[in-house]
């Protein structure tokens, strides 16, 4: 809900700690936030050529003192949220998504004429004309709303999930490896899973050795080599292909074999 998050109190919290900070801030530019960084700094030149047409910076210019309220308030909340986010342990780009949209919004649908220092009588004409110039730009935009969301619509496809790669695993004693469709197989299937790739290799090797100790049935899905990079820790670790999801195999790590010490004497 709008109140609950899936967070973590470690996770929202701010953090004093500048390394975390100035981490964040050079997390900007990856994946996604290349592409917020250039819609931003499109927006931020559509900005002063609205501020530029609606004439001489004037406390009686009130096209300008409505266009530069607009403006603030679209990238004041931008640079607040930017802030917040960043001073964050967990901040990742596409976070500030719903927030450029908001100042996109404000900033491009907003129109204002020329300002300019008339009589009452001439501003009363004018304010005449608007509503019928309001109406049709309204209509404008909810039939380009429109066409955007049909369009979007027919372009989308409904996925269904599959079926559960692992039928017969035990959900009280395993553990799946994965790394980015871990959450389906949660999700969907209810298989416990866990990102190993998180980890440095050292700790991969403890818990992997560990859960093996403990009789525990781990299996890896192939994608990033996760198998693969497991053997090469160990390379006394052997692997059964057990299952494929999405072209991509599964394994089960078969249990060690441990030898008995203890000899028979003769009867």
């Amino acid at each position: 809900s709008a109140f609950v998050t899936t967070y973590t109190p470690k996770d929202t919290r701010l953090t004093d700690d500048l390394r975390i900070i100035l981490s964040n801030y050079n997390r900007i530019t990856q994946e996604d936030g290349a592409i917020l960084l250039f819609v931003c700094a499109g927006l931020a030149v559509i900005t002063l050529i609205k501020l530029m047409a609606t004439g001489r910076p004037s406390i009686h210019n009130r096209s300008f003192l409505k266009l530069s309220v607009i403006a603030f308030t679209g990238w004041g909340s931008l640079i607040l949220l930017l802030l917040l986010s960043t001073a964050k342990i967990v901040f990742l780009p596409y976070y500030l998504v719903c927030q450029v949209v908001f100042a996109s919004t404000l900033i491009c649908c907003s129109d204002f004429g020329p300002g300019s220092n008339v009589d009452v009588s001439q501003d009363a004409h004018n304010k005449a004309d608007i509503p019928w110039s309001a109406h049709i730009r309204t209509v404008v935009m909810m039939l380009s709303s429109l066409v955007v969301m049909v369009q979007t619509m027919s372009q989308s496809n409904i996925t269904q999930p599959t079926d559960n790669p692992l039928p017969e695993i035990d959900r009280q004693n395993s553990i799946v490896w994965a790394n980015g469709t871990g959450s389906y197989f949660y999700y969907y299937h209810g298989l416990p899973t866990a990102k190993l790739l998180d980890a440095n290799a050292k700790s991969q090797n403890q818990i992997v050795d560990h859960l093996q100790e403990q009789g525990i049935n781990q299996y890896f899905l192939d994608e990033d080599k996760i198998p693969e990079l497991v053997r090469l820790l160990r390379p006394r670790r052997q692997f059964e292909q057990v299952g494929e999801f999405r072209d991509q195999a599964i394994y089960k790590l078969k249990p060690r074999v441990r030898k008995n010490k203890r000899s028979e004497g003769p009867a």
